[in-house]
């Protein structure tokens, strides 16, 4: 289970990069050595939290369904 904060790094490195390979080594930096028990998100993790949040605005995909309707796209807001 990943916190809010930490798919949001990844999601900004996502943007910034655009390397999944690279965002998975920032991550392991970050987050992995101070967990041990903490895994590295997989390429289709951190692909569906940044489509995630290019729809949504949020981090998380809890009640996507009714965030969707509620929340315009970022590409309908540009």
């Amino acid at each position: 289970m990943f916190t809010p904060a930490q798919r949001a790094n990844a999601i900004i490195w996502f943007v910034e990069c655009g390397d999944v390979h690279a965002v998975q080594n920032l991550f392991d930096k970050k987050y992995c050595h101070h967990d041990p028990n903490l895994q590295v998100p997989s390429k289709e993790e951190i692909h569906k939290w940044y489509e995630n949040f290019r729809e949504t605005g949020f981090t998380q995909d809890e009640n996507v369904d009714e965030l969707q309707h509620k929340t315009p796209k970022l590409d309908e807001l540009i």
